[in-house]
């Protein structure tokens, strides 16, 4: 999908954020479903001809917020088993519960059940075999770019061109368009020590490089101090990068928990990150990003 570009091309204000960028989306969860995370509920079994009395009550006494996802009322052999409300929520709402439900011979338990809703169909047959759940398939379009957010952008884009010799990455703060970090691939510059180790080695990507370069002073610090390090250092940054990153500069940035990654050239290898692996999509990590290439710089 191509960020929207002005109508008037001649509009002095437009040329600046005539940025094309695409938003690199893997559309199909590659490795299989997430394992589903849980949460505590409290549910009682209940005979058939009460169910729709429970559910009244239930309606009357708890909150249903937060789990959407998940089906009231379940099977359990000659029985119904209700979902109360979170194990969480029973201690203070235990009371009014058990004086609503007091004519239905409820016997409270704790289960497990699925956290969050399933994204995929694959998902949802995998978790409803812990508790019944409601599917819906998601829709969840990239976010809109402002006109502001396409010219920092552009002028970030520039940036790390101008950087670059190869391959170059540069981590900016959005809210202050501050850049925190500049990392340069030395893989291929045996001379050169790698910022992660002090060592030449072909790991020393440019992604890898910077996000290093932006933690060591943070390592220091905690060292000093004697406290341990922060473990998500550029969650809520950006990352400009040259090129697509490769798999594991990828990964990097998914540990990392970055924001977004814009580059501005593909790559045709098996190894590219985003268009081949599309792991700052990948359906079993516990966080993603959004990633974009910019087609084109404009410059002035």
């Amino acid at each position: 999908m191509n960020a929207m570009v002005p109508e008037n091309e001649h509009d002095e204000e437009s040329l600046a954020v005539q940025a094309d960028l695409t938003v690199i989306r893997n559309p199909k969860l590659m490795n299989g479903p997430r394992e589903a995370p849980l949460m505590g509920v409290m549910v009682s079994k209940i005979a058939p001809r009460h169910g729709q009395a429970v559910m009244a009550a239930l309606a009357a006494t708890t909150s249903y917020d937060g789990m959407e996802h998940l089906k009231r009322i379940r099977k359990s052999g000659p029985h119904l088993e209700v979902l109360i409300t979170r194990s969480s929520d029973w201690p203070h709402q235990s009371a009014a519960i058990e004086k609503s439900l007091v004519a239905y011979d409820i016997d409270v338990t704790r289960q497990e059940v699925p956290a969050i809703a399933p994204e995929t169909k694959a998902e949802m047959r995998e978790w409803r075999k812990v508790w019944p759940m409601n599917y819906k398939r998601a829709r969840r379009p990239p976010p809109t770019l402002t006109p502001g957010e396409l010219r920092r952008m552009a002028g970030h884009a520039r940036r790390v061109r101008d950087f670059a010799e190869s391959v170059a990455a540069v981590l900016v703060d959005p809210r202050t368009d501050a850049v925190l970090a500049v990392g340069h691939d030395t893989s291929r510059r045996a001379e050169l020590p790698s910022a992660a180790g002090g060592r030449p080695g072909r790991i020393a990507h440019a992604v890898m490089e910077c996000i290093s370069q932006f933690a060591r002073p943070h390592q220091r610090k905690a060292q000093q101090e004697g406290n341990a390090s922060e473990q998500y250092l550029c969650t809520g940054l950006d990352m400009y990068t040259t090129r697509e990153p490769c798999e594991m500069c990828a990964m990097a940035l998914v540990h990392a928990r970055i924001r977004r990654l814009i580059y501005l050239q593909g790559t045709s290898t098996k190894t590219a990150g985003i268009t081949v692996s599309g792991v700052h999509q990948e359906a079993r990590l516990n966080h993603r990003y959004h990633a974009y290439r910019l087609a084109r710089t404009p410059r002035g």
